[in-house]
């Protein structure tokens, strides 16, 4: 649950963040000039991220039952409760300044921002909380269709506040442009495999012509580092069934394991299943394991 809320908390972080980004006072509150505006297009944005998560949140299962309120995570970002003078003085400390057991409010509000401005560039987070919510939607039960155009939403504010411009553009025309928006339908699975396909086409620009990126560095033995960044990421590339279990959420058994699917099995079996396209049937679950 501390993963899933951190990850949505993050997605509302989302900004053109060539032009406003939430590690800096302008995205939080105005100055003392004229507005720009920007705090409020902030806030509404993330009203209406948090909207789009709140009718995806998959409240069917016993520990995500309920969803902590939009006004309680404005709480733990601290920062929209800050005033514009307030917040530059904040962003005027350093971390020497203030260490953790300093609870000054400058210095509460210095690591506010810190933490605000780390989540804005930790993308992972933001495509872990989409493929979190379209896997995890109850099974043998039609989405509704809030939560269908809540699906198709998302990629339209991915089009526009995603916080690179690169990822911007890529996948506009690289997922958008390829793959359209998300499908009308109302098969979960379909939404899945969507969002998994959509992944994989922007992970793949990514990690073919982006330079200096930790992917690029593992291409044909190309780092200059002593770092083997290929040790912690995933492969850009990630088959529907290994995204599928990755994703899906289990409750773990009395051992404190995992009971998902075998992976090493996973490769060599089909996928039984069902007539609703994409996901495996019950007894095919059971036995992936034995």
């Amino acid at each position: 649950p501390a993963y899933a809320l951190e990850s949505l908390m993050t997605t509302m972080l989302l900004s053109p963040g060539e032009i406003i980004s939430a590690g800096t006072c302008d995205y939080w509150s105005d100055g003392g000039g004229a507005s720009s505006g920007w705090p409020k297009r902030m806030t509404d944005l993330r009203k209406n991220i948090y909207k789009l998560f709140d009718v995806l949140w998959p409240k069917h299962l016993p520990k995500f039952a309920t969803l902590t309120s939009f006004e309680e995570i404005q709480k733990l970002f601290g920062l929209p409760y800050a005033t514009y003078k307030s917040c530059t003085q904040a962003n005027k400390k350093t971390d020497a300044e203030c260490p953790i057991e300093n609870k000054s409010k400058l210095c509460v509000l210095h690591r506010q921002l810190v933490h605000a401005a780390t989540l804005s560039i930790q993308p992972n987070k933001v495509w872990s909380i989409i493929h979190w919510v379209m896997t995890n939607l109850e099974e043998d039960k039609d989405m509704s269709l809030d939560q269908v155009e809540a699906s198709r939403a998302i990629a339209l504010i991915m089009r526009d506040n995603f916080w690179c411009n690169d990822c911007r553009g890529f996948f506009d025309t690289g997922v958008l442009g390829v793959l359209g928006y998300p499908p009308k339908s109302t098969r979960a699975a379909d939404h899945e495999h969507y969002w998994n396909l959509g992944h994989n086409q922007a992970s793949e620009h990514v990690a073919t012509t982006r330079g200096s990126h930790p992917w690029i560095m593992q291409l044909a033995g190309q780092s200059n580092t002593m770092l083997d960044y290929g040790k912690y990421q995933n492969p850009f590339f990630v088959p529907y069934l290994q995204a599928h279990t990755q994703w899906k959420q289990v409750e773990r058994d009395e051992n404190g394991e995992c009971p998902a699917l075998c992976e090493d099995k996973l490769s060599k079996k089909k996928c039984n299943r069902t007539k609703k396209r994409g996901r495996c049937t019950k007894d095919y679950k059971k036995k992936m394991c034995q």
